[in-house]
């Protein structure tokens, strides 16, 4: 019966997505489509886990921008370890196990989790997320609005970047300037980038009214959006 009421429940959307340029950029579209996860999440989940790191947010004043310019208008802080049986314990786990399906990547295998709170007129600027601190894979659960998220053909050298521990085969074609993919991330999605996703391209999360591929119906006003990033440790890091 319960698989029955499963099968039976309403599955979520596809969200927008779009892409121009090269044989890359649509080889990383269809990336972006097979990582991208609507509907982790329940109402109620996100509600929980809102509710959980709110009071923690609360005290901290919004950062009008980031030591190395990448986020402007935010507040970001390490997640403490959530109270056992909680709901909001069973999101975060959910959103682990997505991961896990996805990517292969244990709970075991992951750094405490970072959340991040983008005002609604704060953006995230293109950027690759840097190998110094963390593994081959960058996943984010996104909650209380939808945004934006493009990627762009990097400013560096790919190369460089493809020698760094996991990041796996080379993509079948290298960005190149001007290759753009846009997809709308939904709240209460979890998107993964890894391989070539992680690191050969940038990716940016847009201000309000920034989307140049997503038609302007189908892009969403920008708002507060709070992000739960989930990082694996770096190749032979103690844990």
């Amino acid at each position: 019966e319960a698989a029955a009421a499963a099968a039976a429940a309403p599955q979520p959307m596809l969200p927008a997505l779009r892409h121009r340029g090269s044989a890359a950029a649509a080889e990383a579209a269809s990336l972006l489509r097979a990582s991208l996860l609507p509907g982790v999440l329940s109402v109620a989940h996100e509600a929980a886990l809102l509710a959980a790191v709110d009071p923690l947010l609360r005290p901290r004043r919004y950062v009008r921008a980031h030591w190395d310019s990448v986020i402007t208008a935010y507040r970001e802080m390490e997640l403490p370890p959530l109270p056992s049986g909680s709901e909001a314990a069973a999101a975060l786990a959910l959103a682990r196990a997505a991961l896990a399906d996805v990517a292969g990547v244990d709970e075991a295998d992951l750094l405490p989790p970072h959340v991040l709170d983008l005002h609604a007129k704060g953006f995230i600027s293109p950027h690759v997320d840097s190998t110094s601190h963390s593994g081959g894979v960058v996943a984010v659960l996104s909650l209380a609005s939808d945004r934006v998220l493009r990627l762009t053909a990097p400013a560096g050298d790919y190369a460089g970047l493809a020698a760094a521990p996991g990041a796996g085969a080379a993509p079948a074609a290298l960005p190149r300037e001007g290759d753009e993919v846009e997809c709308v991330v939904p709240a209460r999605s979890l998107y993964v980038l890894a391989g070539p996703l992680r690191y050969g391209w940038s990716h940016e999360v847009l201000a309000d009214s920034g989307a140049r591929l997503i038609p302007q119906g189908e892009a969403p006003r920008a708002a507060r959006r709070v992000s739960i990033v989930l990082r694996d440790r770096r190749c032979g890091e103690p844990q």
